[in-house]
């Protein structure tokens, strides 16, 4: 999912033909060195960006970032660091047996286990979203970083006095979320970014940095090459999972990967009940339907919601069924 008024499509489409390239050439690493082969798969990506963008017009490279010429009113180089970033969720299915999944920034894939009793279906989000409410993402490299994690404030740019902090520290030295600057970002209006209730967080990059500040919702990403040199990383969270320990003794399942122009309007067990419908569902045509519908009532509650600043959405559902020793899975949308 890219980001970037420039180059945010660049930056996607690379990433996304990098990845289905590294991907086709070492599939078969992933049944021994998956953390490996997926870090490989976002670095080459993450490379495949940068290469993409200095590709395009007008672009040349200062201080090892590509940069764009500007009038000099707007910043007193003449020329200002290139935009241009990109999410990513990867899941393979490898032998019908494991599941690997690798992302970087606010696409998730998430998975769907219906009960074998009256209890609510497991849903389970497999990476979670890297969001810089993270405090764990804060402990171990932004906060080492000259940044500012702060609310999304309607006048952000507008005097220090609308900074407002996510992180303090408790009475023991622990960082924690600032719970007085939660109400002040409550009382200024600073908004939710999800369905869910996630708050609307930014990491701005330094005033008194070499280019213009530039803000970013996510901690991890690819591209965005300013940002990474203040504490973001491309490098992706890899988890792997056995698949008959994920189902369980459910015969069925369901994970979607998809960006947060779905995630953001949905919440996950609504979303997930929806798409577990598939199995109800005898013919794959019908079951197709059924997820383009979804994905299409999705975008009309965007719509519903912003108007023409609605996010664009992309997403892809697999859904397993268990068998004896393996199981099988389908792409139904």
């Amino acid at each position: 999912d890219g980001h970037g008024h420039d180059h945010g499509q660049v930056a996607s489409q690379a990433a996304s033909d990098a990845m289905q390239i590294h991907l086709r050439r070492h599939f078969s690493r992933l049944r021994t060195e998956a953390e490996q082969v997926m870090t490989e798969c976002f670095e080459f990506a993450h490379a495949a960006i940068r290469n993409a963008i200095m590709a395009c017009e007008g672009i040349f490279e200062r201080e090892g970032l590509p940069v764009i010429e500007v009038d000099v009113s707007e910043w007193h180089l003449g020329f200002d660091v290139a935009d241009g970033g990109s999410t990513a969720s990867v899941v393979a299915v490898v032998d019908g047996e494991l599941l690997v999944c690798a992302a970087v920034g606010d696409t998730a894939a998430v998975l769907a286990v219906p009960s074998m009793d009256a209890s609510a279906t497991r849903v389970e989000e497999l990476v979670a979203e890297h969001s810089p409410m993270r405090i764990d993402e804060w402990e171990s490299r932004l906060r080492h970083a000259e940044v500012h994690v702060v609310y999304d404030h309607p006048e952000l740019f507008d005097g220090p006095e609308h900074l407002i902090n996510v992180f303090c520290k408790d009475p023991h030295g622990r960082w924690q979320h600032d719970e007085q600057n939660m109400h002040l970002a409550d009382e200024a209006g600073c908004g939710f970014k999800t369905e869910r209730g996630d708050r609307s967080v930014v990491i701005i990059t330094p005033k008194d940095g070499l280019f213009t500040q530039m803000t970013l919702n996510v901690t991890r990403s690819l591209g965005d090459f300013y940002h990474q040199r203040y504490g973001v990383t491309w490098k992706p969270e890899v988890v792997c999972k056995d698949i008959s320990e994920l189902m369980g003794r459910a015969q069925k399942a369901v994970v979607c990967v998809a960006s947060d122009g779905v995630w953001d309007l949905w919440r996950f067990e609504e979303a997930m009940e929806e798409l577990l419908a598939v199995h109800q569902i005898p013919r794959l045509d019908a079951k197709r339907r059924h997820v383009i519908d979804f994905f299409e009532a999705t975008r009309m509650k965007g719509a519903d919601f912003f108007g023409e600043s609605q996010d664009n959405l992309t997403g892809i559902v697999i859904a397993f069924t268990g068998e004896e020793k393996s199981s099988k899975q389908t792409i139904v949308g």
